[in-house]
């Protein structure tokens, strides 16, 4: 991770290779089926799991608050 680290960071994962849609909050890659977007600066994050993955078939997404 770079020195200072950045104010937002995404970790996306590609789970259903082949399927894509909207890019996660804050980001461009169109690939990732999860993500997790952490806001560093502010010390929370936020889960977010493709509309194909889940029921009500819109993307849903859950907040989390880092502990330090």
């Amino acid at each position: 991770m770079p020195d200072p680290a950045p104010d937002r960071l995404t970790i996306g994962l590609d789970i259903l290779f082949g399927v894509t849609g909207d890019p996660p909050p804050g980001g461009t890659d169109r690939r990732p089926d999860t993500a997790l977007t952490l806001d560093l600066a502010a010390r929370t994050g936020q889960a977010r799991i493709r509309s194909e993955f889940d029921t009500s078939r819109s993307a849903s997404s859950v907040g989390v608050t880092l502990g330090r």
